[in-house]
């Protein structure tokens, strides 16, 4: 499962010698991913209710991997004028790539396209750190995702975040 993860995304970012360009077709092939094997998206995404919490935690740790692989170190240093190592800045956008992908499949929200369609914003926000605002998608690429949708998305994640829910 994990191993078809990581093929799916390496596959896809090979051949893209820009950073933003793999950036770009890691997420959506990781969107790609878990809508296309949604059994297998859900056990590597959602936290599993296991006896073991190490083990759910080894699991969350190497699926974050995946996406922190895209941010590696051919990453364009930080443009904010942050002090964070680049691995944690790395974690961090991972993380939160992660935790929009979560809800998203908490909230039932299997439709065929749904997660995919995220990829231009999930992709400014994971790359903003880095090249600054400007790296913002393009207007026809941001269309994909209905506003209502993506505001909706948003509220959501803030109320749980703030009530100290995951997800419900």
């Amino acid at each position: 499962m994990l191993a078809d993860l990581r093929a799916q995304v390496e596959n896809a970012v090979r051949g893209h010698e820009d950073w933003f360009a793999r950036l770009r077709a890691g997420l959506v092939a990781f969107l790609g991913f878990i809508e296309d094997h949604p059994r297998a998206g859900r056990m590597l995404v959602l936290r599993p209710q296991l006896r073991d919490g190490a083990a759910a935690l080894r699991r969350e740790q190497r699926v974050q991997a995946v996406l922190t692989g895209l941010l590696d170190d051919s990453a364009p240093a930080a443009s904010c004028d942050s002090t964070l190592e680049p691995e944690l800045l790395a974690e961090l956008v991972a993380a939160g790539v992660i935790s929009v992908v979560r809800t998203c499949l908490l909230e039932g929200e299997q439709e065929r396209g749904r997660l995919v369609a995220l990829a231009p914003e999930l992709t400014a926000f994971a790359t903003t750190p880095y090249l600054g605002p400007i790296a913002k998608t393009s207007g026809s690429e941001r269309q994909t995702v209905r506003p209502a949708h993506r505001a909706a998305t948003a509220h959501r994640i803030r109320t749980n975040h703030r009530d100290g829910r995951e997800g419900e």
